[in-house]
């Protein structure tokens, strides 16, 4: 027997009963009209018998229920992998399930290669309702929060929450460690913060120096700057402990690889990871106090002292070298840091040249022969140091040049004094420039620091003459013009003064 349908016109005396039923269109589509009907829509009364609707018409009789029309369903779509492999149609064990509760029955299930169209993607459609009352037990409302499962078996899988979109929405959801366009970065991560998969792997979007494949390795939010300090080793309660603070910095000195970025522990790190812990312990990211860490990281609210910008100003660290070097002896270097009186740590570091041996270092510093590198501290106490080796040049070297670094509070200080060493007697034109209209010719010599020189030329190379003396400076060297002479060719040497004739 088919269904019967009543065609209905309603009117000021005629209530429409409202009891489960569904308004259907010529190509039988839900749809919901608040105001009446046209007289091409029907309503399909069920369960209620024929009888019963019209004496409901008739009558006026109205029945105490509401109705809820169905909308489309969502469809979710995708992947499964388990471990580097997808999950295929012949796999039909793998079953996706819709559920309220991670332990409650499933709203609707799709089970791998019973739908031949689908390949080896799942598919599940998830029904739809409106209105405030969900008639249908297994239909769900826009904005409801349902879970999503993967059963291999009798075994779960993997679960994810989904949250049910508007009517007729088309999802991708997989499932598994999936990296479809092999930049390193899951899928899923990449949707989750990005949108779209296709990122690049090295750029750093929050510009917080670690990048996207650094973010993720260290399950951090790659568009915002990482409020973790790499010594804190607890990232949930946002405090720097004593023993972070040596276990940083005790691997900075030996120069060993940190688990979290940067490995290679910068040395400004180290020294505001102890600003840190001697302000309280308790920090935060202040974009206001700096753009770039590791100065954005400001003390919290837990501050034992008053706790200033950092102390790069007024400090400073000086080098020390000897005139010059003879071949095979070991020369005393000596850095003298003089920190601010506000500052809470600082360190120092000095870059070995190649082939040179380090020896006798001072204050318990450490030397790295891997990158050959000599650390000292951090120190937490603002009091002067004056930091020393010893440095034996290799026996062909001519001259060596140093480069150290300073850090106070976070901030780097330059080291300045001397910065080039050469062995007793060198000395060389490091840059030449000419003048032609002028017929002048300036000259740049490097050689044993403070030492006065003799410049000579000759147009044969076998006659000389005297045609400047200039003195170098600190680091050895020294400038001089001079004419250039009327010779097609002119040829210059240096020697010590003490030396010459």
């Amino acid at each position: 027997m088919k269904t019967p349908f009543v065609r209905i016109r309603p009117s000021a005396e005629c209530q429409i009963p409202t009891a489960d039923c569904r308004l259907l269109n010529a190509e039988g589509r839900s749809a919901l009209l608040p105001f009446g009907l046209p007289s091409s829509w029907v309503l399909r009364p069920s369960p209620l018998p024929l009888a019963l609707w019209l004496l409901a018409l008739c009558s006026g009789l109205s029945v105490a229920v509401r109705a809820t029309i169905p909308e489309p369903d969502n469809l979710l779509w995708g992947a499964i992998y388990f471990g580097a492999n997808q999950v295929t149609a012949s796999q039909t064990n793998v079953v996706v399930e819709a559920r309220r509760t991670l332990t409650g029955s499933a709203l609707s299930s799709g089970r791998l290669g019973e739908n031949p169209a689908a390949g080896h993607w799942y598919s599940l459609a998830l029904a739809l309702e409106s209105g405030s009352t969900v008639l249908d037990p297994l239909a769900s409302q826009t904005s409801h929060t349902l879970f999503i499962v993967v059963r291999d078996g009798a075994t779960v899988r993997y679960t994810k929450s989904f949250t049910v979109g508007a009517r007729g929405q088309v999802t991708r959801l997989d499932f598994g460690e999936i990296d479809t366009d092999g930049n390193g970065l899951l899928d899923d991560w990449e949707q989750r913060y990005f949108g779209a998969t296709g990122q690049n792997p090295n750029t750093d979007p929050d510009q917080d120096t670690l990048n996207n494949r650094q973010e993720f390795q260290s399950g951090t939010d790659p568009l915002t700057a990482d409020i973790r300090h790499p010594a804190d080793l607890n990232p949930t309660n946002n405090l720097i402990t004593i023993h972070e603070v040596t276990s940083y910095a005790l691997a900075w000195k030996l120069g060993q690889p940190w688990p979290i970025a940067p490995a290679n522990i910068d040395l400004n790190y180290v020294t505001r990871a102890g600003y840190l812990w001697k302000n309280g312990e308790e920090y935060r990211v202040d974009l206001n106090a700096a753009t770039n860490p590791p100065l954005w990281w400001v003390s919290g609210q837990q501050v034992r002292m008053s706790a200033k910008s950092a102390g790069q100003a007024g400090s400073a660290i000086t080098r020390t070298l000897p005139g010059a070097f003879r071949p095979n002896d070991a020369v005393p270097v000596t850095l003298d840091a003089v920190p601010a009186r506000e500052v809470s740590c600082y360190a120092v570091q000095e870059q070995v040249p190649a082939g040179c041996d380090a020896t006798d270092i001072s204050h318990d510093g450490q030397f790295d022969p891997t990158n050959r590198v000599i650390r000292w501290g951090p120190f937490f106490e603002a009091e002067r140091r004056s930091f020393s080796y010893h440095l034996t040049p290799a026996n062909t070297a001519d001259e060596v040049a140093f480069d150290g670094a300073g850090s106070f509070d976070g901030a780097p200080v330059d080291v300045s004094g001397r910065v080039i060493l050469v062995r007793r007697g060198f000395v060389r034109f490091s840059s030449i420039a000419d003048d032609r209209l002028a017929r002048k010719v300036r000259l740049t010599l490097q050689g044993e620091s403070s030492r006065p020189y003799v410049i000579e030329a000759s147009d044969d190379l076998r006659t000389w003459q005297a045609v400047g003396s200039p003195t170098a400076d600190d680091n050895g060297r020294g400038e001089f013009t001079t004419s250039a002479g009327a010779a097609p060719h002119r040829f210059y040497r240096a020697r010590p003064k003490a030396e010459a004739p």
